[in-house]
């Protein structure tokens, strides 16, 4: 007499090796995943940066050049752009300080000539990448007096 038998159950073994297969299926997805998300949030940093630097641009160059033009630094020497002259980009940052806790704005001027009709502005602005990198985008300008 030869009793067959047929187990239709699956061992403990069999659901350990089929977890772990599956578990090293998923980790290549998850590193593409979490990669493409770190990627999007630079991007969104970078653009971020240059739309306040372009906007900062936009703002000093709609101000009176006369009213810079009274400032007393000398010539050729580098100073720091008082906030006035791009005070709607100061409150910018700081609205994205309170989200992001992560911008920081510098603004730097020269006037070009003696009779300080030209001026040359240098706008930075720094940021901390994923991996506590810091990152920074500048634009440089000339800002010149019309008659």
């Amino acid at each position: 007499m030869n009793i067959r038998r047929y187990d239709s159950g699956l061992s403990i073994l069999e659901i350990t090796i089929a977890i772990f297969i599956l578990i090293l299926g998923l980790i290549p997805i998850y590193k593409s995943i979490s990669g493409y998300s770190a990627t999007a949030v630079e991007t969104s940093k970078l653009a971020m940066a240059r739309e306040i630097l372009n906007s900062l641009k936009n703002e000093v160059m709609s101000q009176s050049y006369k009213e810079f033009q009274k400032l007393s630094f000398a010539p050729q020497t580098e100073f720091d752009m008082p906030g006035q002259f791009y005070i709607t980009n100061l409150q910018k940052i700081l609205d994205i300080q309170k989200a992001q806790k992560d911008f920081e704005l510098f603004v730097k001027a020269k006037f070009n000539n003696s009779e300080k009709t030209i001026s040359e502005i240098k706008a930075t602005i720094c940021w901390t990448k994923n991996n506590n990198e810091k990152k920074k985008e500048e634009l440089c300008f000339l800002w010149v007096l019309q008659d």
